[in-house]
This record gives C-alpha cells, sequence and structure tokens, in this order.
C-alpha cells in the first residue's frame, strides 16, 4: 500500500547509505552532490515525514565531518548540502553560518554547490549583513556565480525596500565589474534570466523520482510524488511549486 513515510525514508536512508561509501572518492563524483541535494530537498519539503533516526543519522555525520581533522582540507567541499538539511531540521544557526561563509571560498565549481545548497532553504534565510557580506565579497572579486549569488540573497527573508537599497548601494560602488550590468538590471526593474537553479531543482527532482522508479516492487504510486495533491504527501505551503527560485526570470 502506498505510504508516503515509507518513500521518504526509504530515499534518505540509500541516499546517506550510498553517500557515506562514497565520501572519501576523489575527484568527488556529480552522483554525490545530487544525493546529498536529494536529502536536503526532501527534508525541506517533506520534513514532518522524514524519521527521527534518519534526522539523527544525517545530524551525527555531518557533526563527524566537522570535528574531524581533514575537514578543512576535504570534508567541507563534500557536505554543504548535508549542512542544509541539517540546518532545516534542527535550525542551529551554526549550520547555516558555515554554509553562508563558505561561498566566499576560492574554487568555483565548489562556490557553486554551496549556493545550490543554500538555495533550497533560501526562503528560511534572512537578509542580514553577514549574508550581505559573503555576497559583497563575490562581487568585489568577481568571483564566478557572483550573480547567483545575488539572486540567492534577494530571494532571502527581507523586504523589498532593503532588497532595494542594497542593489543601489552596489551599483555606487563600481565603475567596471562582471555583475554590474546585472545589478542594473534589477535596479531599473527589468527582469533578468538566469537558468542555473530552475536547473538544479529539475535535477533534483529527477534523480528522486529515478530511484523511485527503479524500485516498483518495493515502493508503489511512485507516480504521484511531484503531482500537485499526492495520494498522501503533504506539502508545507512553502513548496518548491511556489519557490522563489524555481523559475529563470527574476526581478525585485
Amino acid at each position: 500500500m502506498f505510504n508516503s513515510r515509507k518513500i521518504v525514508n526509504f530515499l534518505i536512508e540509500n541516499f546517506l547509505s550510498d553517500f557515506k561509501k562514497q565520501f572519501n572518492e576523489h575527484p568527488v563524483p556529480y552522483i554525490q552532490d545530487l544525493r546529498s541535494l536529494s536529502i536536503a530537498w526532501l527534508c525541506t519539503y517533506c520534513g514532518e515525514l522524514v524519521s527521527k533516526n534518519n534526522c539523527k543519522s544525517i545530524i551525527n555525520f555531518v557533526d563527524k565531518v566537522l570535528d574531524s581533522e581533514d575537514y578543512v582540507t576535504v570534508g567541507w567541499s563534500r557536505i554543504p548540502a548535508l549542512l542544509s538539511a541539517s540546518y532545516i531540521i534542527t535550525k542551529k544557526i551554526h549550520y547555516l553560518k558555515i554554509l553562508q561563509r563558505d561561498i566566499t571560498c576560492g574554487q568555483s565549481m565548489n562556490r557553486l554547490f554551496v549556493i545550490e545548497s543554500l538555495s533550497l532553504i533560501s526562503p528560511d534565510i534572512n537578509f542580514d549583513e553577514d549574508f550581505k557580506s559573503y555576497v559583497e565579497y563575490n562581487i568585489k572579486h568577481n568571483n564566478s556565480f557572483a550573480d547567483e549569488c545575488i539572486i540567492l540573497l534577494l530571494s532571502s527573508k527581507g523586504s523589498l525596500s532593503q532588497k532595494k537599497k542594497w542593489v543601489k548601494s552596489q551599483i555606487k560602488l563600481y565603475e567596471n565589474n562582471n555583475s554590474l550590468d546585472l545589478l542594473k538590471e534589477l535596479d531599473q526593474g527589468k527582469f533578468v534570466r538566469r537558468y542555473h537553479f530552475k536547473e538544479i531543482f529539475s535535477d533534483i527532482q529527477e534523480y528522486i523520482l529515478f530511484n523511485i522508479f527503479t524500485y516498483p516492487k518495493k515502493i508503489k504510486g511512485q507516480y504521484t510524488l511531484f503531482k500537485g495533491k499526492p495520494i498522501s504527501l503533504v506539502w508545507k505551503k512553502n513548496s518548491i511549486y511556489s519557490h522563489s527560485l524555481n523559475k529563470i526570470e527574476f526581478k525585485i
């Protein structure tokens, strides 16, 4: 019989188990990012269905990596999405602050993974000075994916007037900057087109669906997981379908 709780926890348990098995592989295979992002997705949008055991397993693993001797050289770049999941589960600001700080990292692809991990929980992140300072660092240094950082910041919790004021303040700072065109278009109230957030959200959902379809005898009714009204799956009001980053055009 179809059981949403069993589906969600079956997926998380398997994703986390496989993630641990390949944790030390180098270079990190993309499937690892998808596994951990899918765990974060399920914790964010099916949180009430996640078992205490799975919550504990995620937190214990993340804390173990954070405390490991090689965290600063290896571990930090592998667990951004699990940090996101840990924040959603516990609401401990410690996990979020680590994640926000790491968007200033020197490696562009690692920075993108951190941005992706933050994107799922951006509606729960405050438009505050710490977050702004990290985004401003990437703008100032013309770092790769600075534009995505700007879109991410503007999707966080804060007033429209605050965000408009911030955009204007950034424009005044620069005569030449890679993000200046984006900032000016936003300031003018124009729609700007960026595809990556929509693409990564789609990749996560496709990966989860693929894993459900892989086990048809164990899980029935799998096709309903992403429908508007799943058979027994209760979505949060702030669902993926209304997520402010689940689109390709943005404006303030």
